[in-house]
């Protein structure tokens, strides 16, 4: 075994290590988890893993769409990796979400983003998150309140949603073909420039323009399918909650 691989196991071991001591105290008791699955039915666990999967690929699509706007390839399958590792780090982690986002983009400089679009696709993954859990919040509050669930409309919501989220699996990828631009590169003003250092404010109405430049850059398509990624995303996490709330098929 070479000294560098055996470095990384190494450190790989004491990360796990910490982990075990820091969250020790804040698991559930295993022997509580092991009942908690045992009496749940496995239809329903295996409906919310499903649902909570497909909500992590819109995610990564959400993020690829936008990379693809800005003509920045990325493959699926390294988009779904960059997401279930910012999840990890997002819930495993001291300020998780801080570091996801910068683990998300040192990834998008490394599929070729320059340092202002890596940025740019970080911020407006957020907003669009937000703004579409806005309309989920927003649908929410359309549906009639009428008594309590039963295990037939949950099954609906569930699947309804899935087949919402094939749908849109297939719109992306008929529109993903030519849908690239010239590659991506570092802009001039990504430099630092030389002479005196703008003030506060010029660099603030700076990069205020740097932000309404890059958002005319973006494809309207890529801002639709981005969108529509982010909603599916939310709503497959609902569903996800509404799946694991049927604890058995009795109720």
């Amino acid at each position: 075994m070479s000294t560098k691989r055996a470095l990384r196991i190494a450190a790989l071991l004491l990360v796990l290590g910490v982990a075990v001591v820091t969250l020790k105290d804040k698991l559930p008791d295993p022997v509580q988890i092991g009942a908690t699955i045992a009496s749940a039915s496995p239809w329903w666990l295996v409906l919310a893993a499903a649902a909570e999967m497909t909500s992590l690929r819109h995610f990564a699509l959400q993020q690829r769409r936008l990379l693809a706007g800005f003509g920045v390839r990325m493959s699926v399958p390294r988009a779904v990796a960059v997401t279930f590792t910012r999840s990890a780090i997002s819930f495993s982690l001291p300020a998780g979400s801080a570091m996801s986002a910068g683990f998300a983009f040192r990834q998008f400089r490394t599929a070729g983003a320059s340092r202002r679009t890596a940025g740019a696709v970080a911020v407006l993954s957020s907003v669009l998150s937000g703004v579409a859990l806005l309309l989920m919040y927003g649908a929410v509050v359309l549906i009639p309140r009428g008594g309590e669930t039963g295990n037939a409309d949950t099954l609906v919501l569930v699947l309804g949603l899935l087949v919402i989220a094939s749908v849109v699996f297939g719109l992306d990828f008929l529109l993903s073909r030519g849908g690239f631009t010239a590659a991506d590169r570092d802009h001039p003003e990504d430099e630092e420039q030389p002479g005196p250092r703008p003030g506060l404010i010029a660099r603030g109405r700076a990069s205020v323009a740097r932000i309404v430049a890059d958002l005319r850059r973006l494809p309207p398509r890529s801002w639709v399918l981005s969108l529509t990624h982010a909603t599916v995303n939310w709503g497959l996490d609902f569903a996800c909650l509404a799946a694991t709330a049927r604890r058995s098929a009795s109720t």
